[in-house]
């Protein structure tokens, strides 16, 4: 049972650092912005074409 849940765990570290990655380009390229320290994030209102796009692409529809 420890090794699967060891295993586990490994999935979800790799899952979370995806995650962190993929924000991390995001705020790099200005979808989004990062306010009080990085505590609060929301999307840059100058971009809504580009990021609707983004999704699109991601989500491929």
């Amino acid at each position: 049972m420890r090794n699967a849940a060891e295993a586990t765990l490994a999935q979800m570290r790799v899952a979370l650092r995806k995650r962190l990655d993929m924000m991390a380009q995001l705020v790099k390229e200005n979808y989004l912005l990062l306010h009080k320290g990085g505590e609060t994030v929301f999307l840059n209102p100058h971009k809504n074409i580009d990021i609707l796009e983004y999704i699109k692409k991601v989500l491929k529809v």
